[in-house]
């Protein structure tokens, strides 16, 4: 509430003052009421030791310049400096302690602190929670066909146990846990502040044993530690931090902690835990692994790959990486004897040492996911604002070039030309050609080259060499240079360049080609002179010669993008008449332009796919549309399709091959339709996505979704913005968010107490939001039950007698709103954007789409029945169809996915459907369609089903690719 604690102070002896004079308004005053009056703390501190909300912490002094810590004994004179000595035996010394003074007082704290709650501490209190052990012992390794969990993928199953086959087979009354692992830094400010740029970092874990729809609920968050500012701990100083978590996870794992009472173990029980998984952003976890980050030559933690083959996607040229091999890199950068040697294996292995490799178990190449949030966010904002270079000002096009950092001169081609044409494939690579002269020569072969390094394009120009025979099979020049001639062209170049400085044609040169040149310039020389008098022959003569660039490549680029200004407006149009489901993350309108601020993930996954398919096929899919624009749209939908296979809540192998299919033709398109965007790590990462998929399940189970809202929920937490101080802040009140939160859902109130349980959960929610964990389905009706009409009710009797189910009362409730966890259906009427859905009525495979008309629950005290009125949108007509660019569409129309098509603006009249929440698949998004052409016969609006129902489609991989169909359930809720 960003209330002082003086504040606070204030507001409860009011209350006190409040309760005392109601009490004495009272005729029967009792002493017992006074005593529980004057029972009514008033200080915060009282009231926090009144409801235990504070758990234990560990508090150390960390060092503010190399991040060593020491556990804090509350006086500076033990330590006043940092002992800390480096590997080049370079003391520290920085001041640990600084001195704090008030009137006559003086005394020291520290400059900074770091806070670790040790997991045991935490422990104590989730485990006395009622119910919660009964979900921790449920979760069992169990392979799934259908996958719906992390507990259902091999990762879990396969882990390593003491001589039996799994860790959590655990004898009678033995608790074994695993969680999930999340590190990341964030400005504690915010946008509170301008200009104040500081980080902090937060560890925290997820227990995997609880299900997932309370899993990540801030009252089963383990907040581990905060790591100090005001700046990230760089390289290997985070294991500083790290130790004090790892040596407790240690504990909890070979030996295991007794926790001395639990609410299904009185007397107590035995706790094993291990934290084997970890996701978080790709710097994070680099930092958090020991291993190389994206700007690292080996870029990738998983396989081979190197930043100068980023662009290569055969990931069979890449072997995996081996944890042997990392374990050896790492005790090879242990046993340096200088901070230079320990540069020089980091720079070569991108390997150091972490404190979690104590953990024999632990895997950083292959148990840190690929965040599944951050690379959807970071894959979609690379394609819709790079590659296709989203814009309100540029107009729409296909880009045909790109400026060079600067233009070639005719001399520079000209000796390139000749390099080309006469040196060997090693003296290419010695030739020291200029940058922007290789990338313009690789342009003028079509040989991409947008972000890669000098060393490889020359590679690249090596092999086109080859292919056209320039270059023999051992890399000799089938025409070799006898005359000197690329070293003349070569110094005539830098010639022309020394006016600005002689030294370049001194250290480009050599006598023989400066006496060349002399010649052919036809300046007088005996071939007695020195190189220096060579030189200023030369450029005395050369002083006034102007050399033209190469018209080309003064080329500015083309002022165009795919997502032009006149698309847009398109997107933007269609934008707004869309009808989102509250459980999609609406993204912004002015989503092209600077004044949206940043765009989160889940608006970014809500663009990709749902907005730019719907614009995009409108525009580019239709029979005759432009085959340059119609590429990018297929490559574009590849891309959305495996987005949305990334969201699912079940995962089976087939539809982890689909999105290694769509991913990897996304992939293969990239240099051939945006030749002028460089390719990131976080497209190749894309590739090793599967592999989690098989291994932990669906990514919606262990993506960083929670912990980074929680991060949004620590940067408004009210602080006094003191680095050193604000840290421990955070920590403690997230600790007691959580611990209040638990204490108001499970503890048992008097019933006069609702309505104060009920205001603390409001505020709760609005603030530390969390699942809505309530079994069953929820109903909302506002007042008393109707009784419905003859027609209404004869229907509604019909329907029972044909399913044969118990007939309905005539007086039922009329719902404004029915939900299940936080999925939220509503009459169309109400909230359309809730009420369109896909169903199946009962012993039909058909799917229907439509809108929901009246939703009627039956009174009841106990689990009331629901009855939901449907009306279907009408079907195209067979000439109608013909021109529908959704159902048509090869990739997500009828011949594959099938999740997106055309309707008419209008419902059957004639016939309603009654349905059972049980029946209904999906939500659907609807928006108008503009037919540009006129030629439909009636208004339509686009339908996208968001439960993609039929997606059992066999893939061959041949050029003509075949589909067939079944049909099966998946749905992407999140």
């Amino acid at each position: 509430m960003n209330v002082a604690r003086e504040h606070c102070g204030f507001i409860l002896k009011c209350i006190r003052s409040i309760l005392r004079m109601a009490f004495g308004l009272q005729d029967n005053r009792l002493r017992l009421t006074e005593a529980l009056v004057d029972a009514v703390p008033t200080t915060l501190p009282t009231v926090l030791q009144y409801l235990s909300l504070q758990d234990h912490l560990d508090i150390y002094v960390a060092c503010p310049k190399c991040h060593s810590i020491f556990k804090d004994l509350g006086a500076a004179t033990n330590l006043p400096t940092c002992p800390t000595v480096d590997l080049d035996g370079t003391l520290c010394n920085t001041e640990l302690y600084i001195q704090r003074h008030r009137g006559n007082r003086s005394w020291y704290v520290p400059i900074r602190r770091f806070s670790h709650q040790p997991l045991e501490s935490w422990l104590a209190r989730f485990l006395n929670r009622p119910g919660i052990e009964d979900m921790l012992e449920a979760a069992r390794p169990l392979l799934q066909e259908n996958c719906t969990d992390v507990w259902g993928a091999s990762f879990l199953s396969n882990f390593p146990g003491d001589g039996k086959p799994s860790f959590f087979e655990a004898p009678v009354g033995e608790l074994r846990l695993a969680f999930l692992v999340y590190h990341d830094f964030f400005n504690p400010y915010g946008n509170q502040i301008a200009g104040k740029k500081r980080s902090i970092g937060v560890v925290m874990m997820a227990c995997l044993n609880l299900p997932p729809d309370v899993r990540y609920d801030i009252e089963n968050i383990y907040f581990a530690a905060m790591i100090p500012g005001p700046k990230e701990p760089t390289l290997e100083t985070i294991n500083n931090y790290l130790k004090p978590i790892v040596d407790n996870l240690e504990e909890h794992y070979k030996s295991g902690v007794y926790i001395n009472s639990t609410s299904k173990y009185p007397k107590g029980r035995k706790v094993r835990s291990v934290a084997p998984i970890q996701s978080m952003d790709i710097i994070a976890s680099r930092a958090f692994g020991g291993l190389g980050g994206p700007s690292h030559t080996k870029f990738c933690s998983f396989c081979e790959a190197v930043l100068s083959r980023i662009d290569v996607f055969d990931l069979s040229q890449f072997p995996t990486r081996s944890m042997e091999q990392h374990r050896l890199h790492v005790q090879e950068w242990l046993s340096a004897q200088s901070l230079k040697e320990r540069n020089s294996v980091w720079k070569e292995h991108g390997a150091r040492y972490s404190e979690f490799l104590r953990f024999e178990w632990w895997d950083p190449l292959t148990g840190t996911t690929v965040a599944p949030m951050h690379w959807s966010k970071n894959v979609i904002e690379k394609q819709v604002r790079e590659n296709m270079g989203c814009s309100v000002t540029a107009p729409s096009g296909i880009p045909t070039s790109r400026q060079l950092s600067r233009p070639i001169s005719e001399l520079e081609l000209e000796w390139g030309k000749l390099a080309l044409a006469h040196l060997s494939a090693d003296e290419l690579g010695k030739s020291k050609l200029p940058e922007p002269l290789v990338r313009f020569l690789c342009r003028q072969r079509s040989i991409f080259e947008a972000g890669l390094n000098v060393s490889r394009l020359l590679n690249d120009l090596n092999e086109w060499r080859t292919d056209n025979h320039i270059l023999a099979s051992d890399g000799s020049p089938t025409s070799p240079d006898y005359s000197g001639a690329v070293a003349l062209a070569k110094t005539h170049y830098y010639l022309s360049k020394a006016r600005k400085s002689a030294s370049l044609l001194r250290n480009n040169s050599t006598v023989e080609s400066l006496q060349q040149l002399c010649l052919k310039l036809k300046i007088p020389i005996t071939r007695k002179e020195k190189k220096l008098e060579l030189e200023e022959l030369l450029m005395d003569a050369f002083k006034n010669v102007l050399i033209p660039n190469v018209h080309d490549s003064e080329d500015l680029g083309d002022k165009v993008a795919v997502l032009g200004q006149e698309v847009v407006e398109q997107i933007k149009l269609d934008m707004k008449e869309t009808q989102l489901p509250s459980f999609l993350k609406t993204p912004p309108i002015n989503f092209a332009t600077v004044d949206h601020g940043k765009i989160g993930a889940e608006e970014y996954k809500s663009l990709a796919m749902v907005s730019l398919p719907i614009t995009l096929i409108r525009l580019w899919g239709y029979p005759g549309a432009n085959p340059a624009y119609r590429d990018r749209l297929d490559h574009f939908l590849h891309l959305s399709v495996a987005i949305r296979i990334l969201a699912y809540q079940t995962i089976t192998a087939h539809d982890i091959n689909l999105f290694e299919y769509h991913y990897t033709q996304y992939l293969l398109g990239l240099k051939r339709l945006y030749p002028f965007s460089s390719i990131v790590p976080v497209q190749h990462l894309g590739l090793h996505i599967p592999y989690f998929l098989r291994t932990l399940g669906p990514a919606s189970r262990y993506s960083e979704n929670t912990p980074e809202m929680i991060i949004g929920i620590l940067e408004d937490i009210s602080t006094n913005h003191k680095i050193g101080e604000l840290e421990q802040t955070l920590h403690r009140e997230m600790i007691m968010a959580s611990n209040l939160r638990s204490l108001m859902r499970n503890t048992p109130l008097p019933a006069e107490l609702d309505q104060f349980r009920d205001i603390v959960e409001k505020f709760l929610g609005d603030r530390y939001p969390a699942s809505i964990t309530a079994s069953g389905w929820q109903t909302s009706h506002g007042g008393g039950a109707i009784i419905l009409d003859t027609d209404t009710y004869a229907s509604l009797v019909g329907w029972c007698q044909h399913n044969r189910k118990k007939l309905f009362g005539r007086s039922l409730y009329l719902c404004s709103k029915i939900q299940l966890g936080n999925l939220v259906y509503q009459p169309y009427h109400i909230a359309s954007a809730n009420g369109y859905i896909g169903f199946r009525q009962r012993g039909s495979s058909a799917i229907i789409r439509g809108r929901i008309e009246t939703i009627f629950q039956e009174p009841s005290a106990n689990a009331p029945r629901i009855a939901i009125v449907v009306r279907a949108f009408k079907l195209l007509s067979a000439e109608d169809t013909k021109l529908d660019p959704y159902l048509h569409h090869p990739i997500v129309g009828r011949p594959r996915f099938g999740f997106i098509q055309l309707y008419y603006n209008a419902v059957e009249d004639d016939e309603a459907h009654i349905i059972e929440p049980v029946d209904i698949l999906s939500h659907l998004v609807v928006t108008y369609y503009h037919d540009s052409t006129g030629s439909i016969s009636a208004p339509c609006v686009v339908v996208m089903d968001l439960d993609l129902v039929s997606l059992k489609i066999t893939l061959d991989l041949r050029p003509e690719l075949t589909f067939l169909y079944a049909q099966q359930k998946h749905g992407i809720h999140n």
